[in-house]
């Protein structure tokens, strides 16, 4: 967020819970197109020991998870699905483990769980590791929540709105080509990744938005759950003035 403001970057991937954070510490920011949202089962998992005897949410009462960032999306997510199954913020303890290293962590005993996206969870499941709950359907909230979001700063919208647009355009090719033919995901993965073509096909794959116009609904409900979370200190004021509207 602080790179797109400063200009070293135009534009970048994250997710509304970022956005919303940012601007709420007076960076000028602006969600261009929605990436992915969270309606798919399989995008990402809670892993656990398969021999660890954790089988649900209940079973990691006064235990230690992890998220890749604290006060983001992810930890809204854990909060939000925790809570739908009865267990509420103060009664786990949530810590940072980047994604590639949660595998590690919970074979160690360092955590019990970790919240982790593809490929982690079939790249776990060849190291002894299960997925005890599917974080992105956990509940209609949930499942209606946008995700990965793609992202410049208000001042290069402003003064290049004819670049933004044709990112958006790109993205929007690049999206309906993702949607029509997997095939092609499987295929690039390895070149831009450590994946080998074999794992690159075995993943589930994001759910990628068709629409890329940005979600304000979707935003709307990030930021309650922000706010009822702790992430937030109040609601923000008229989200429209954070997604793009066009050149």
């Amino acid at each position: 967020m602080t790179q797109l403001v400063s200009g070293d970057l135009q534009f970048s991937s994250a997710t509304w819970a970022n956005v919303l954070a940012a601007v709420s510490q007076g960076l000028e920011l602006q969600v261009v197109r929605e990436g992915t949202d969270s309606n798919k089962e399989g995008i990402n998992g809670i892993i656990v020991a398969e021999d660890s005897g954790i089988e649900s949410v209940e079973d990691l009462r006064g235990q230690t998870v992890s998220v890749n960032t604290l006060q983001s999306a992810t930890e809204v997510q854990v909060r939000d699905c925790f809570a739908s199954a009865g267990l509420e913020p103060g009664e786990y303890e949530l810590v940072e483990v980047p994604f590639p290293e949660v595998g590690a962590a919970v074979s160690q005993g360092r955590i019990a769980a970790g919240l982790v996206p593809e490929p982690f969870i079939t790249i776990g499941g060849s190291q002894g590791l299960v997925s005890i709950l599917a974080p992105s359907v956990c509940n209609e909230d949930q499942q209606a929540s946008p995700l990965v979001t793609w992202n410049t700063s208000t001042a290069f919208a402003e003064q290049n709105p004819q670049a933004v647009a044709a990112f958006v355009r790109a993205m929007d090719k690049a999206t309906q080509l993702a949607i029509d033919d997997p095939e092609t995901v499987v295929e690039i993965l390895p070149t831009f990744t450590t994946l080998t073509p074999e794992l690159a096909g075995a993943i589930v794959q994001p759910s990628f938005v068709a629409d890329g116009t940005p979600n304000l609904e979707g935003a709307e409900l990030t930021m309650d759950l922000m706010v009822e979370y702790g992430l937030l200190e109040e609601p923000l004021d008229d989200l429209s003035q954070y997604a793009w509207q066009g050149e």
